[in-house]
């Protein structure tokens, strides 16, 4: 009767998920650092759920990558995360492979798998769950030797990882962002010195993500285009038609949990409810 009683109550309710930035001066003065603030955190969960699965169903949780002994009992998150880091510092930053695109793709142009493509196609796939077991298969075959890129490749096209062209490059995602931010930051950063402690500081959020969204920020940071709409106002004290049930999830990589809880206290009378799932928003109800 409780659980009934509760989502009757829905119908008087008001519903917000998936929120990114409810820190809205930081976000109107291109300091937004809150929204990679779960990242990480999820990435390990990403491993944990691999061990927990043993080498057999994630075959990324074997002794060659997890420890470098035999032993798999040995093989821990920790291990997996800090092996993962270290080819990804010592050999990818400074070897990218090339990724025959496959006969599905729609580009004939091989891929770049770099630093960055990498660490922006992890985060990308931490928004859905059910992709782990196909990405962990990608990095395990990346790692192999030889490498078998073939279920890189599957995963790449999966995410529509492709050469960044003319024809697929587009502006909607910055021009939204950007057209919203103070004035103020095209006088304040002029130079990449000006924006260096910015950069700095995304990078201290998120080990994975900080270099994978560095870019948004530096485009934002010198768009003169401002939208006609931007809000000037303040956000608290919201007083709102009906109370607000907002969900927030723990392991999200770029809608946390924390600002569910911020935005929480801005608007009157509403109320958190916390899922204990990963992925992004509440598609990690549904998967």
């Amino acid at each position: 009767m409780a659980g009934e009683a509760f989502f009757q109550s829905l119908d008087s309710l008001k519903l917000i998920t998936g929120l990114k930035k409810t820190n809205i001066a930081g976000l109107l003065m291109n300091r937004d650092f809150e929204w990679i603030s779960d990242t990480d955190k999820l990435f390990f969960a990403f491993f944990e759920a691999c061990v927990a699965a043993g080498p057999t169903r994630c075959p990324l949780a074997s002794s060659r990558f997890g420890n470098g002994t035999s032993d798999y009992a040995n093989v821990t998150a920790k291990t997996l995360e800090t092996s993962f880091y270290n080819f990804l510092e010592t050999e990818l930053k400074t070897n990218p492979v090339l990724v025959d695109p496959g006969a599905n793709s729609t580009s004939k142009y091989p891929i770049l798998l770099d630093y960055t493509t990498l660490k922006t196609a992890l985060l990308n796939m931490l928004y859905s769950p059910s992709l782990w077991p196909r990405v962990a298969a990608a990095l395990d075959g990346l790692l192999s030797s030889p490498r078998n890129l073939t279920a890189v490749r599957d995963v790449m096209q999966l995410l529509q990882i492709e050469p960044v062209t003319n024809e697929n490059a587009h502006d909607a995602f910055i021009a939204i962002r950007a057209s919203d931010k103070s004035p103020a930051v095209l006088s304040e950063i002029g130079s990449l010195d000006d924006f260096r402690p910015v950069m700095e500081r995304v990078q201290a959020t998120s080990k994975l993500a900080g270099d994978a969204v560095i870019w948004v920020l530096m485009q934002v940071a010198r768009w003169e285009i401002p939208a006609k709409e931007r809000y000037e106002g303040e956000f608290r004290n919201i007083t709102t038609s009906h109370p607000v049930l907002i969900l927030g999830n723990t392991y999200d990589p770029v809608t946390p949990l924390v600002s569910a809880f911020n935005l929480s206290e801005a608007l009157e009378g509403s109320v958190v409810v916390q899922h204990d799932g990963y992925g992004v928003s509440c598609t990690a109800l549904l998967l």
